[in-house]
């Protein structure tokens, strides 16, 4: 039984590791390219038109459930 658990235990790290690897990736790209790229024409379409302030509170939005 505790063999049983063990794996489990060990399965379910690396499936949340995965996606905690996964959230830190997309959170990197949409900083790379919404946040930090704007104005470099390199931004995705639906930040063209926000002001850096309408970012960073997007980016305030996004981290806590990022974190969650």
């Amino acid at each position: 039984m505790k063999t049983a658990i063990a794996w489990t235990s060990s399965i379910n790290f690396r499936v949340r590791s995965a996606l905690d690897a996964l959230g830190v990736e997309l959170l990197t790209n949409h900083v790379e390219c919404c946040v930090a790229g704007h104005g470099t024409h390199k931004e995705h379409a639906r930040a063209k038109p926000m002001k850096p302030a309408e970012l960073l509170a997007e980016l305030r939005t996004a981290l806590p459930r990022f974190l969650k």
